[in-house]
């Protein structure tokens, strides 16, 4: 079993990454949809406030690999992954025990980014620059262990 954790900020690419290893026969898992089958679940509506809201929340109270140790349980260990939404060290922490765990950092210029999400018109996302760095630095880091840690 191989598996590919990947991880990086808003609009990198990892989705591309993602596509990509798919078309090689790789398993598509991702904490994110994790957490959007726990808020379907809760009856809460899915959005990416609603997402960090509750996997910090999730981190604090189960301990930060809550996540990772969740999908993991889940995987077919006869296949090979690429997990998506990797966001805190202890969820890196909680693949890196599984023996062929490799992490991709995926990474793009801010003004690249920024593009990106201005051409996918997605409700939600920020529309001015100004706003894509204020939320960028939200999600980036925090003092809080159990929130996202993405530097």
């Amino acid at each position: 079993m191989i598996v590919i954790g990947i991880t990086g900020k808003y609009c990198a690419g990892k989705t591309t990454v993602c596509d990509y290893m798919k078309g090689k026969s790789f398993y598509y898992g991702s904490l994110s949809d994790e957490l959007r089958e726990i808020l379907k679940a809760e009856k809460l509506e899915i959005t990416r406030e609603n997402l960090i809201k509750r996997g910090n929340e999730i981190r604090a109270s189960e301990g930060n690999g809550a996540l990772a140790k969740r999908v993991i349980k889940k995987m077919d260990r006869g296949r090979n992954y690429i997990i998506d939404s990797l966001r805190n060290p202890d969820e890196i922490k909680e693949f890196q025990k599984m023996d062929s765990f490799y992490l991709w950092d995926i990474v793009a210029q801010q003004d690249k980014r920024f593009e990106r999400i201005i051409k996918r018109k997605r409700e939600g996302d920020p529309k001015a620059i100004e706003d894509f760095r204020n939320l960028e630095e939200k999600e980036s880091s925090s003092a809080n262990k159990s929130a996202q840690q993405l530097d």
